[in-house]
């Protein structure tokens, strides 16, 4: 959206929705994620005040408002480093003058490698990935990935379970490795009966309501929806 304040609002309302059922919340894209079309290419050029004051506003209000457990790392470069890559993006600023405690997880494939990590991405996906288990442990081992960052990765991850009640409250299967676990018919049908309220109250664009345009019927012979999706 335009504006980085509604989105912030929007972003904290998500947020408190998700992690009031005892899991956390894992808010993308930060930042600068603007466009799906050659996203895994783009480099997106934004100056240090326009950086703050508008793209990274929104996860500003999240954080210091209804933090979330995490918070994903996107594709695109950004001013020339990859976002999951960026040292600014993530140590300098959502870590440091944002002071976001959750971890960092990334796109899927977004990470670049051992670089990722010593940015601040605490888990680049998916787990079975190019940079996660037996990699992950040889760069540990070898020092090219410092003892002391790989215990912060830790850290961040297991300190977000138990600060939104995760590991007290662990959905079936959560811990085990099961999938698949099947939902009750009666969350099912509550969660129809919501997703439909919401598309229908969301479907009407122009409501003639005192408190939407008013139209004056004597006025308007017609109205014209204009656009690809009209």
């Amino acid at each position: 959206g335009e504006d980085p304040l509604l989105q912030g609002r929007m972003g904290v309302g998500t947020v408190r929705g998700v992690q009031s059922n005892d899991i956390y919340s894992l808010a993308k894209h930060y930042t600068l994620n603007d466009q799906e079309t050659k996203r895994g290419s783009v480099d997106e050029q934004a100056d240090e005040r326009t950086l703050n004051e508008f793209y990274v506003r929104p996860w500003e209000i999240v954080v210091e408002e209804q933090e979330p457990g995490a918070i994903m790392c996107a594709f695109p470069r950004v001013n020339g480093t990859k976002a999951c890559s960026n040292e600014h993006l993530l140590s300098d600023i959502l870590k440091g003058r944002l002071g976001f405690n959750g971890f960092v997880s990334s796109d899927f494939n977004a990470c670049t490698g051992v670089d990722s990590f010593l940015a601040g991405t605490d888990v680049c996906g998916p787990a079975g990935g190019p940079f996660n288990g037996p990699a992950l442990r040889a760069l540990v081992e070898s020092g090219e990935l410092p003892l002391a960052r790989f215990n912060d990765m830790v850290f961040r991850v297991l300190r977000t379970f138990f600060a939104v009640g995760l590991y007290d409250n662990p959905p079936p299967g959560a811990f085990t490795g099961e999938q698949n676990q099947e939902i009750a018919a009666d969350v099912l049908d509550r969660n129809e009966q919501i997703s439909r309220e919401v598309a229908r109250a969301g479907s009407v664009l122009l409501k003639n309501t005192p408190r939407g345009l008013p139209l004056d019927d004597g006025d308007i012979d017609s109205i014209a929806v204009i656009g690809s999706d009209a």
